[in-house]
């Protein structure tokens, strides 16, 4: 497991996983963790004047899926792939009204080679939580 970080100005992190991974195990541990705490499923709604954290129930909307049928293009370092596939999940972007306030992919980009990527707004998450979040899913995997 390499840890990659594509950008420093935002809370996240990128990991290029060689070797064996169950993909089904390691998105139901994901999901585990996801679903045990509140702030993940944190949205905020206004009120009057005033922005309010609301908490929403898990559902498949805060779920982990494994994305298939990538390959990694010639030439280009499965690191450098790592960081352009969390630049794409970036730029789907967030809406503070919208759960989840938080974005996470499980890549299969060649035979036991994944990447997992997960950003969030910084108001749920922050660095020490990218420590805290990587090692309760592999406590549960």
């Amino acid at each position: 497991m390499e840890f990659v970080q594509p950008f420093p100005d935002y809370i996240g992190l990128t990991l290029l996983i060689t070797g064996g991974l169950n993909a089904a195990v390691f998105c139901q541990a994901f999901d585990s963790v996801i679903g045990a705490h509140d702030i993940f499923r944190t949205f905020f709604h206004k009120s009057g004047e005033r922005w309010l954290p609301a908490v929403e129930l898990p559902s498949e909307k805060f779920s982990l899926r494994l994305e298939t049928g990538l390959s990694l293009p010639p030439n280009l370092p499965a690191r450098k792939y790592a960081q352009e596939l969390a630049i794409k999940l970036r730029a789907k972007g967030l809406d503070p009204r919208v759960p989840p306030l938080f974005r996470a992919a499980l890549y299969n980009t060649a035979p036991e080679e994944y990447v997992f990527s997960f950003w969030a707004e910084h108001v749920i998450f922050d660095r020490e939580s990218c420590r805290i979040l990587t090692g309760e899913i592999f406590t549960y995997y």
